[in-house]
């Protein structure tokens, strides 16, 4: 499968959770249509 870059990406065939660790990693979730239930933004400092 691919993902809104044009990159392989492999999905599991019935996922129940997916984490998105950055925010262009939900645009590609979103891009495969995968249904956002909850999102959650954290900030950390440095």
């Amino acid at each position: 499968m691919k993902d809104a870059t044009d990159a392989s990406v492999c999905v599991p065939e019935h996922p129940q959770w997916v984490v998105a660790l950055m925010e262009s990693d939900l645009d590609a979730l979103l891009a495969l249509d995968v249904k956002v239930i909850g999102f959650r933004r954290t900030m950390t400092s440095n």
